[in-house]
């Protein structure tokens, strides 16, 4: 089991560690998502936020968030007749008493179904957890909330005096 530093930081709200994590509560609010899709999302999220290592709260402080728009929308011209659609889902970390968005992630994804929300969710069960974005976007999160200590300074050595004449 790997050890990590840990430091409070932002009055107990945030956790960050040595892998630049953060507790967050993963919440799917976009009208636009089927209610069909909101559990699958939750667990995309808590999935992300367990790949990268960062605690999930259900308590206020930092909302992991999505939305999701329709980029293309097509019926195929196959028998039976099905629905193919492209979304953009973008991600967001937010800090719940301020507001501020403190990191996104966008990813595009596709999907195919009989019917347009059967496509949605087709398409959102190929975002990937472990998509690099993802670890960007935390890392970016927790810099903004526990940026690092500044180094300690280093004395330079005096310059010695040259006698070679």
């Amino acid at each position: 089991m790997k050890s990590f530093t840990k430091i409070f930081c932002a009055a107990g709200l945030a956790l960050c560690s040595i892998a630049s994590c953060l507790a967050i509560t993963p919440i799917v609010t976009d009208p636009s998502i089927p209610a069909g899709a909101h559990q699958l999302l939750t667990n995309k999220m808590l999935q992300i936020a367990s790949k990268n290592e960062c605690p999930v709260l259900n308590d206020e402080g930092y909302s992991f968030t999505c939305s999701a728009n329709v980029l293309s929308k097509e019926m195929t011209a196959t028998t039976p007749a099905m629905h193919a659609m492209t979304l953009s889902v973008n991600f967001f970390l937010i800090d719940d008493i301020t507001g501020d968005v403190l990191a996104t992630n966008t990813v595009e994804v596709k999907g195919a179904g009989k019917t347009p929300e059967k496509a949605m969710i087709s398409a959102l069960k190929t975002i990937k957890p472990n998509d690099p974005g993802f670890k960007r976007m935390l890392d970016r999160a927790a810099k903004k909330l526990c940026p690092e200590p500044p180094a300690a300074h280093v004395a330079e050595p005096a310059p010695q005096d040259s006698i070679a004449q």
